[in-house]
C-alpha cells in the first residue's frame, strides 16, 4: 500500500500526493550503513536497489524527491510564492528566484571558451557541452545522444509513436506539451508574444526570437552562395539544397523530401486521405493550403493585389507570375536550349516538347 502524504496549498485546498509505489519500515542492514525498505510481502530490499518515485496525482508526473514534486504542483494550482523584492515578479521555486535575483546583482556565470554569461551555473554547464559535443543521455534503440533527459524522452516517443499530450478542442496529439500550448492558441486566438519595436504578435516565443533578428540585423549566412537568413533552423534546410540530403523518405514509393510536412503531405497520396473539408459546402482536400485557396470562391476574396495596375489575384503565385509581365523578368530557364520562361507551368510544357523530340 502506497504511503499518502497531504500537502496543504495556500488555498487551504488538501492535494494528495502519492510519495512512494514501496513503503515501509525503514530498518537497517547488518553493515549498519545501508537503510532497508520493507515491501508489503515483507521483503527486505536494499535502498541502493529502489528509486524513490514520488508521483503527481494530477498528471501522473513522477521526480526523485518530495521538494520537486511539491514544487512541480504548484503549476496545477497556479501558485508562485516567491516574490522578487526589485520587480515583483513571482516564482513557483525559490532556486527560479535565485537565479532571477542574479540579473539584479549582476552576478553571472561567464564561459570561458566563448565569453558568454549565464545567470545560472546548470545553464553553462548545459551551453559548456556545446564546445565540449558531450552527450550524456543516449537513446537507447539508435544511440543519438541528447544534452538533457528532456530531450532524450522526447526523442524516445518519435521510436515509440507516442504521442501523450492531446488537444481538448480536436483531439490532434503531440509529442511535446510546448507543441500542444502552441497549437491551442489556434483555437483561441491568443497570440501571446509581441514584438516591442513593431507590434507584431506571435504564438511561440521561438518565433518572436526569429522575429527580432530582423530587427537587429542577426542573420546566418550560407557559406556556399551568402544567402542569409533570421533562423539557423532555416539555414540548416536551405544548406540541404546544395549537399542534396533528403533526409525524409517515404516508405511506400522511396521518394525523399527535405522536410517532413512535405513527406506527411506527400504521404496522403498513397492514402487517399484528405483531412481539410470546407465547411461551406464540404469538399475536401488534401493540403490546408488548397481548403484556403478554395474558400476564396465562397468568399470571392482576391487578396493578392498588383502594385502597378491594381489586378487581384486568389494565389500569391499567380500575382507573382503577373508581376514578371511588368518586369519582364523570365526566371525559369530550359537546360536544354537554354529558353526564359516567367512560369514554371510554361517552362514545364516547353520541356516536354524536348522530350517528345527525342
Amino acid at each position: 500500500m502506497s504511503t499518502m502524504k497531504k500537502i496543504r496549498g495556500d488555498r487551504n485546498e488538501n492535494i494528495q500526493a502519492n510519495l512512494s509505489q514501496t513503503q515501509m519500515s525503514q530498518e537497517f542492514c547488518a553493515d549498519g550503513k545501508s537503510p532497508v525498505l520493507r515491501t508489503q510481502e515483507g521483503q527486505n530490499t536494499n535502498a541502493k536497489d529502489i528509486r524513490m518515485s514520488f508521483d503527481c496525482r494530477e498528471c501522473g508526473k513522477s521526480f526523485r524527491n518530495q521538494s520537486k514534486l511539491k514544487t512541480h504542483f504548484l503549476c496545477h494550482t497556479g501558485e508562485n510564492p516567491f516574490v522578487c523584492t526589485e520587480r515583483g515578479k513571482r516564482f513557483r521555486a525559490k532556486s527560479e528566484l535565485n537565479i532571477h535575483n542574479n540579473l539584479h546583482t549582476g552576478k553571472t556565470f561567464p564561459c570561458t571558451e566563448c565569453g558568454k554569461s549565464f545567470a545560472a551555473k546548470k545553464n553553462l554547464k548545459r551551453h559548456q557541452m556545446i564546445h565540449t559535443g558531450e552527450r550524456p543521455f543516449e537513446c537507447p534503440e539508435c544511440g543519438k545522444g541528447f544534452m538533457n533527459s528532456h530531450h532524450l524522452k522526447s526523442h524516445v516517443l518519435i521510436h515509440t509513436g507516442e504521442k501523450p499530450f492531446a488537444c481538448t478542442e480536436c483531439g490532434k496529439s503531440f509529442r511535446k506539451k510546448c507543441d500542444l500550448k502552441c497549437h491551442f492558441q489556434v483555437h483561441t486566438g491568443v497570440n501571446p508574444f509581441v514584438c516591442t519595436e513593431c507590434g507584431k504578435r506571435f504564438r511561440a516565443k521561438s518565433e518572436l526570437n526569429i522575429h527580432n533578428n530582423l530587427h537587429t540585423g542577426k542573420t546566418f549566412p550560407c557559406t556556399e552562395c551568402g544567402k542569409s537568413f533570421a533562423a539557423k533552423k532555416n539555414l540548416k534546410r536551405h544548406q540541404m539544397i546544395h549537399t542534396g540530403e533528403k533526409p525524409h523518405e517515404c516508405t511506400e514509393c522511396g521518394k525523399q523530401f527535405l522536410e517532413k510536412s512535405k513527406l506527411q503531405r506527400h504521404y496522403r497520396s498513397h492514402t487517399g486521405v484528405k483531412p481539410f473539408s470546407c465547411c461551406e459546402c464540404g469538399e475536401q482536400f488534401t493540403w490546408k493550403q488548397q481548403l484556403k485557396y478554395h474558400q476564396l470562391s465562397h468568399t470571392g476574396e482576391r487578396p493578392f493585389v498588383c502594385p502597378e495596375c491594381g489586378k487581384s489575384y486568389k494565389e500569391q503565385t499567380c500575382l507573382n507570375s503577373h508581376i514578371r509581365r511588368h518586369t519582364g523578368e523570365k526566371p525559369f530557364v530550359c537546360t536544354e536550349c537554354g529558353e526564359k520562361y516567367k512560369d514554371a507551368s510554361t517552362l514545364k510544357n516547353h520541356l516536354e516538347l524536348h522530350i517528345r523530340g527525342k
